[in-house]
C-alpha cells in the first residue's frame, strides 16, 4: 500500500499486496470526461423531439429570444462541468479555505445543472464558505464513505452534508478501476465495456441481482456506511446533517415534504435538467432549503 493510503487509514495486510493498490482509486472521482467545456454526460444519447426542445427552453437552456435550429447547435447553452484535481465538481479544499463537504449522487453532482444551479453551490454561497462537492454520478454509499475518508482530514470546515442516495448501488472493481453496479447498469453498454472481458456481464448480473441486491445484504451494507461516515465526522470534529434523498425514498420527512412541494410547484419535477433524465433547477433549489433547514437547527 502507497503511504498516502496508509496515513489516510485504510486497512492494510500483506495478505492484500498493498504495493498494488492504485490510491486514485480511492481519491478520484471516475473519470466521465466531465471536464470543462465538455457539453454534458448524456447529450450523445438526446433525441431531439419537440418535448425535449420544450424541455431546454422550460429550463433555461435556450439562448434568450432564440428558438432551436439543428443548423444552430449554439442556441443550446449546455451546461459543463468545471472539475477539481480530483475530478469533484468541487471547489479544490487544498487551499485550506473553509467550506461544507457534500455526498450525494447525481442530484448532488448536479449532472444537467448549471453549476450556479446546484443545490451545493447555493447553500455554500448563502453561508460564504467553499463548495466542496463530493457528489459522485450515479454514485451510491459505498462511495460516500471511501472518498470521505480520504479526504476529510485534508477539509476545513464544519459541516458534513449528506443526501443518502439509492442504497441498491454496488461499488466493485475490476483491477484498480471502479465499478458503479446497480439495475440500470445491466441495460446499457457502460457495464460491459467496464469489465473489459473480465467476467461474463450476465453472471455479474446474476450476482447482482441474487446476492448484492438481497435486502438484508443492503440492510447491513447501508448501516455499515453509515456508520461509518458517522464515525469519520466525528474524529475529525464534523458536524453529519444527513436526509433521504427523496427521489430514491419512499418514507419519511423529506419525503413528505417533497410529496407537499409537488402539489404546490409544478415545476418541482417538470423541469428538467439539459441531460433530460435529471431533474432542473426547482429540484436542486428543493435540495438547497433542506439542507439550509437542517443546518439552521
Amino acid at each position: 500500500m502507497s503511504a498516502k493510503l496508509k496515513r489516510k487509514g485504510f486497512y492494510s495486510d500483506p495478505v492484500l499486496k498493498p504495493v498494488r493498490l492504485n490510491p486514485e482509486s480511492f481519491s478520484h472521482c471516475p473519470d466521465f470526461g466531465l471536464y470543462k467545456g465538455n457539453t454534458g454526460w448524456y447529450r450523445n444519447d438526446i433525441k431531439f423531439t419537440n418535448e425535449t426542445l420544450d424541455n431546454l427552453h422550460e429550463g433555461g437552456y435556450v439562448e434568450q429570444g432564440g428558438e432551436y435550429n439543428p443548423n444552430k447547435p449554439n442556441d443550446i447553452i449546455w451546461p459543463t462541468y468545471e472539475l477539481n484535481k480530483f475530478r469533484f465538481r468541487s471547489d479544490d479544499w487544498t487551499t485550506g479555505e473553509e467550506g461544507i463537504i457534500f455526498l450525494g449522487c447525481s442530484d448532488i453532482f448536479g449532472v444537467g445543472n448549471y453549476y450556479e444551479k446546484t443545490a451545493s453551490y447555493i447553500v455554500s454561497n448563502q453561508l460564504g464558505v467553499r463548495n466542496y462537492n463530493l457528489g459522485v454520478p450515479g454514485g451510491g454509499l459505498d462511495q460516500a464513505y471511501k472518498y470521505l475518508k480520504y479526504h476529510i482530514s485534508d477539509i476545513k470546515g464544519k459541516y458534513v452534508i449528506l443526501a443518502i442516495p439509492e442504497v441498491f448501488r454496488r461499488e466493485l472493481f475490476a483491477d484498480w478501476k471502479p465499478l458503479m453496479i446497480q439495475a440500470p447498469s445491466f441495460s446499457n453498454s457502460i457495464l460491459e465495456h467496464q469489465l473489459s472481458n473480465l467476467i461474463q456481464i450476465d453472471k455479474v448480473k446474476e450476482l447482482y441481482f441474487k446476492l448484492l441486491a438481497n435486502s438484508h445484504y443492503v440492510t447491513c451494507q447501508t448501516s455499515k456506511n453509515l456508520d461509518a461516515i458517522k464515525y469519520l465526522c466525528h474524529e475529525n470534529n464534523k458536524i453529519l446533517l444527513s436526509f433521504k434523498n427523496p427521489v430514491y425514498c419512499r418514507i419519511g420527512y423529506e419525503r413528505n415534504l417533497y410529496l407537499q412541494e409537488m402539489k404546490l410547484n409544478k415545476n418541482l419535477t417538470g423541469i428538467i435538467a439539459a441531460d433530460q433524465k435529471h431533474y432542473g433547477w426547482p429540484y436542486q433549489k428543493f435540495l438547497a432549503n433542506t439542507m439550509l433547514r437542517l443546518i439552521a437547527k
